[in-house]
């Protein structure tokens, strides 16, 4: 989640979890998918120490890995448990075969001793291999989200069904059902939960703490990445990562991450990216103090302003399908110019009260929050603020995480996630379509409850800073250097223009502060909220992965049409 906390230059984002979805309205039949029974695959066989390594075990296995007072090596843990089954779906009118893994490894230190037992869901597609075949590999936020949100929400094989696209039921009954936009038929499916997430835990003598900060995930995802190549003969794939929310920066760390070497993580892998996909998640923040404010962006508070304006155009009933993205821009170009420079001139104590008077009006004007209250409060409003005044005179909270979402006001627990409007109506039905469809599909069973977000232990404990970075060092950095040194790397932003926490805008002006070179750079929002495929928009999001991961390949030298990228899905 993005929760916002006062911090030097402006209103400094953290992202405490990444919880997204899908809302699918009930209707014509979905297209079905074809179950095999389930099977039980061969066992793999061990890796080097350095990597991770898989073997089958019982769903039964115990949990529990003591320390023995001396280095632990794979031989001294439990074996990995391992469901595999077998599956046919249509996607865009074709019929994909498949093999779904749900599965535990482990990844291990420098000395080879397993630290992190991973568990994750992989969705191949079956048949001959095809190393021109990309891999995507994906993860949501937090720090503390497993990957349930973005399985079932847009990307798997299966995703939610919810009563309604906006203020869904959060009561059962609950569904599920195969879903036509995921990219499967381009690319193989990785969903990776971190450890402290999920299934997810550490392993030996270290604790899930243990991996809650910047560089113990980015470092551990990575060793899980490395050993998931190794393990399934892939590493002449064309590889990409989507990341959302806290996952975005983690997916912009993964370049160099992967890459390695002397200053960052001190080992050298040598894997490279093809693509990096960035959702809801703006690049000028940064891990150690002294990093922009994300919301900031140069812009000061106004970043949240164009979403403001959407959002009183919504409620009020004057917003239509064609007209969001034009409204939003008209905003966005009043912010980037007189806003900005009035803002700057407040700040500096040298813009005229009759100056103020007409920018507020303007807000106002945009927003229908009065010109006093924007003067009271310096032009600037935070998402909490705006929140609780924007529909006060109904009664009601707009949702931060999507700002079509309401709640009544009265009773509000001060929960900045459980009691989110948005948070709040549709997390419990992508929960409860996720655990019942790993139990029903997948085969899944076990001894631990599946963990969608986790604050104790892993959010409340994060660590932020980083060693081998500038302390000034943002995650668009982190991207400028990465696309420095691999000359192909292309990157994709995804946003939604109900999002009052990682706006399009922030967005947008994050890669321009990063100065990542525009013609490897793809931005794209849509009529949603900080999950940016929710109710109406999976569709397309779904088009845009796919189109994203299909150019990306054709673009390489020497690239051939395989069946995987020989299509296009541009409309």
């Amino acid at each position: 989640m993005l929760k916002p906390s006062l911090g030097r230059g402006g209103l400094k984002c953290c992202f405490l979890a990444a919880a997204c979805s899908m809302l699918v309205a009930a209707g014509a039949p979905p297209p079905s998918i074809q179950e095999q029974p389930a099977s039980t695959a061969p066992p793999m066989p061990p890796s080097k120490p350095s990597v991770s390594t898989t073997s089958e075990a019982s769903p039964a296995a115990s949990v529990a890995t003591h320390y023995t007072g001396r280095h632990l090596s794979l031989a001294d843990v439990p074996p990995p448990r391992r469901f595999v089954t077998r599956h046919v779906t249509t996607i865009r009118g074709q019929k994909i075969a498949f093999t779904a893994t749900a599965e535990e490894s482990y990844v291990t230190n420098i000395e080879g001793e397993p630290t992190g037992r991973f568990f994750t869901f992989s969705y191949v597609k079956t048949g001959t291999r095809d190393p021109r075949r990309p891999v995507l590999f994906l993860f949501n936020g937090g720090p503390g989200s497993s990957s349930c949100w973005l399985q079932m929400g847009a990307m798997g094989p299966w995703k939610a069904i919810l009563d309604r696209s906006v203020n869904p039921s959060n009561v059962p009954p609950f569904g599920y059902a195969a879903n036509p936009d995921s990219p499967l038929d381009v690319a193989d499916l990785v969903f990776i939960d971190p450890v402290g997430t999920g299934f997810s835990h550490a392993a030996g003598s270290t604790q899930d703490s243990d991996f809650a900060g910047v560089d113990a995930d980015a470092d551990s995802v990575a060793r899980f990445i490395e050993g998931w190549l190794q393990r399934n003969g892939r590493f002449t794939s064309p590889k990409f990562v989507l990341g959302e929310s806290y996952g975005g920066f983690r997916a912009a760390m993964m370049p160099r991450a992967l890459l390695g070497g002397i200053r960052y993580v001190g080992v050298m892998r040598g894997i490279t990216l093809d693509g990096v996909i960035v959702v809801g998640a703006p690049l000028s923040t940064g891990a150690n103090s002294g990093a922009a404010p994300g919301i900031d962006a140069g812009i000061g508070g106004g970043a949240l302003i164009p979403g403001m304006a959407i959002t009183a155009d919504y409620h009020g009933g004057a917003a239509t399908r064609s007209a969001v993205a034009a409204r939003y821009d008209q905003v966005s170009a009043y912010v980037r110019g007189p806003y900005a420079d009035a803002l700057r001139r407040l700040q500096a104590g040298t813009l005229p009260q009759s100056a103020q008077a007409e920018v507020a009006g303007r807000l106002a004007a945009f927003t229908g929050i009065p010109a006093k209250t924007w003067i009271d409060k310096h032009l600037v409003l935070s998402p909490p603020e705006y929140s609780a005044l924007a529909l006060a005179g109904l009664g009601l909270k707009l949702g931060l995480y999507d700002s079509r979402y309401t709640l009544p006001a009265a009773h509000d627990g001060g929960d900045f996630v459980a009691d989110d409007p948005a948070m709040a109506q549709y997390v419990p039905g992508i929960v409860a379509a996720f655990q019942q469809m790993i139990y029903d599909k997948l085969k899944v069973v076990m001894p631990i409850p599946y963990e969608t977000i986790v604050w104790e232990g892993v959010s409340s404990r994060w660590n932020n800073h980083r060693v081998g970075v500038a302390p000034d060092q943002t995650y668009g950095d982190d991207l400028a250097i990465a696309m420095r040194r691999q000359p192909q790397l292309r990157v994709m932003l995804m946003s939604g223009y109900y999002d009052l926490l990682a706006t399009p805008l922030a967005m947008e002006s994050s890669v321009k502060a990063a100065g990542l070179p525009a013609e490897r750079v793809t931005l794209h929002s849509y009529e949603s909220g900080h999950m940016s495929y929710l109710g109406g928009t999976a569709a397309q999001f779904g088009r845009d992965v796919r189109q994203f991961i299909v150019d990306t390949v054709a673009s390489r030298p020497g690239a051939a049409a395989s069946p995987s990228s020989a299509s296009s899905d541009r409309q």
